[in-house]
């Protein structure tokens, strides 16, 4: 059995080493940082051999832990909305630190900081050096909710425009998440060589909630999935060979009954005529990161008609085009409420 200290950030080193490859230094032209961890592939080899590993910073939402050299120093830091007792941010200067030795301790059972105060302040200067390396200031304790508003706020200032391209790799970016909860059009030009022609165009979420762009049988499909509900608009029509311009507009009318929903219409159109409909449409307003492909599902599946990744076969896709503008203008304030799904005077 190996006795090692290893944490996640340890792999990617590991890796490099077991095939014996040198980290790129550029990629696409542009620096790489270095692998500023230890490669654990000597235990690997043999459980035996002598750890390179001295410490391992961790800072989480304003929690603060330090590992080094068989010692662990740790303060957990509730979210400002789980200490009442605390009104406002910060006071992580009242936090107490514990102290515990990993090497005969592993449960953390023993807390040694009363025993051992000096070797406790040589770790916490220690955190205190490896924040400044690895910018880990300013601490932060906002909550999740607090987080999710100071994005929202963020998001009235978004890009007017996504453009995601097939083949790529997918996105999981605060622009995803925009594509949930604001009015949009989207549209996805293709080439139908194949009357049997289906597959995914356009894919955000999973089964549990997302939004997906899709042809089965003979037929352009758009489903919103709400919690596990999928609502499905179907094309009154069949695809038909050559070149085709297919699209969603999703048109937001409110807020939705719970914290994070709103509720719009969908139309589906073919070269901007309608070909399906349905109003009363529940949208999760926010999710910052979503995956979002072009021409495929990544991981899941949005609707249980298809087995991701499920690509687009039978034609060709140019690309998927999602544009916020042109739904008249919207106030910045009401749309950082309206992804909270709170109600606006």
């Amino acid at each position: 059995m190996s006795d090692h200290y290893v944490h996640v950030s340890d792999i990617p080193p590991t890796v490099y080493d077991l095939l014996g490859l040198d980290p790129a230094a550029v990629v696409k032209g542009i620096p790489q940082e270095p692998l500023d961890r230890v490669s654990f592939a000597a235990a690997l080899r043999d459980p035996s051999a002598r750890s390179s590993k001295h410490t391992q910073f961790y800072s989480m939402m304003g929690t603060r832990a330090i590992w080094h050299d068989g010692w662990f120093a740790n303060t957990v830091h509730p979210p400002t909305s789980a200490t009442p007792n605390h009104p406002g941010w910060s006071h992580f200067g009242e936090d107490r630190w514990e102290l515990f030795h990993i090497t005969a301790d592993r449960s953390q059972i023993h807390d040694l900081a009363a025993a051992h105060p000096d070797k406790l302040d040589e770790l916490k200067a220690l955190w205190h050096a490896e924040a400044l390396r690895y910018h880990g200031y300013p601490l932060n304790d906002l909550s999740v909710f607090e987080l999710i508003a100071r994005w929202a706020v963020d998001a009235a200032g978004a890009a007017p425009r996504a453009v995601f391209y097939p083949d790529t790799p997918a996105a999981s970016t605060p622009l995803g998440g925009l594509i949930r909860g604001r009015s949009f059009t989207l549209r996805a030009p293709v080439s139908i060589t194949d009357p049997d022609a289906e597959g995914v165009l356009f894919s955000q979420g999973s089964r549990s909630g997302g939004q997906v762009l899709y042809v089965i049988g003979g037929r352009l499909h758009y489903v919103c999935n709400f919690d596990g509900v999928e609502q499905t608009v179907a094309s009154g029509e069949p695809i038909t060979l050559g070149r085709c311009v297919f699209g969603v507009d999703f048109i937001r009318t409110g807020a939705g009954d719970g914290l994070f929903d709103i509720v719009g219409d969908v139309v589906l159109t073919a070269d901007e005529r309608t070909v399906g409909s349905l109003t009363g449409v529940r949208m999760a307003g926010f999710d910052p990161m979503q995956t979002v492909s072009a021409g495929r599902s990544v991981a899941y599946s949005v609707s249980g008609d298809y087995v991701s990744p499920n690509p687009f076969r039978g034609g060709g896709l140019e690309q998927v085009t999602i544009d916020f503008a042109g739904h008249g203008e919207q106030d910045p304030v009401a749309d950082a409420v309206a992804q909270l799904g709170f109600a606006h005077d």
